[in-house]
């Protein structure tokens, strides 16, 4: 009997996941969805004990701003929160630790043309920049370079980029810090 309830709960569980994550944003935002809330059984110890799995909340635009997993005993398991522009693009990524206290946090700027220009990460309740990422595109908005600071201004690494002439990426080398190739990545095109 026990198993076949445990079975019946996996099951259940798995559907609402699947459900809950089914969800289009597309879908959220056409049924002016606000939130979306899953409650799990589970056998522990020998008792069912039912609790809030997960926790979802939206904006008006169907993206998520806020996911929470919880621990069967109610304490946060993970929780993260986002901010969008008007584009959709995600402007703010806030990761929180069990106490809800930051744990980390990652900041984007995009051009007029919406294109990602930096990516700011701090770390900490201090909120401590520790990496910092920029791009830079060519007329056509393609992404020409990738440079990775530290939290102190020092290079990590840099990734340049090239084109062919019908706009199709040919390369993407990347060096560290000091000029040592860390990786070099050749695409090559076949045609019909």
């Amino acid at each position: 009997m026990r198993i076949r309830l445990l079975l019946s709960s996996i099951t259940l569980l798995c559907f609402f996941s699947f459900y809950s994550v089914a969800q289009s944003k597309k879908n959220i935002k056409k049924n002016k969805v606000k939130s979306t809330s899953v409650t799990t059984t589970e056998d522990i110890k020998g008792a069912q004990q039912t609790f809030k799995d997960t926790y979802e909340e939206y904006d008006s635009e169907g993206n998520t701003i806020v996911d929470i997993e919880y621990n069967p005993d109610g304490t946060f398991k993970k929780k993260e929160t986002y901010k969008f522009n008007k584009n959709g693009d995600v402007l703010e990524h806030v990761v929180y630790g069990t106490k809800g206290e930051i744990k980390k946090s990652t900041t984007m700027k995009y051009s007029a043309l919406f294109d990602k220009i930096e990516e700011l990460r701090y770390e900490g309740v201090a909120n401590k920049l520790v990496e910092r990422e920029a791009y830079t595109y060519n007329a056509q908005g393609q992404r020409t370079s990738e440079v990775t600071l530290d939290g102190n201004g020092v290079l990590i690494k840099k990734a340049i980029y090239t084109y062919d002439k019908k706009g199709l990426k040919l390369e993407k080398k990347t060096v560290d810090g000091k000029d040592k190739l860390l990786s070099d990545k050749k695409y090559n095109y076949g045609y019909k």
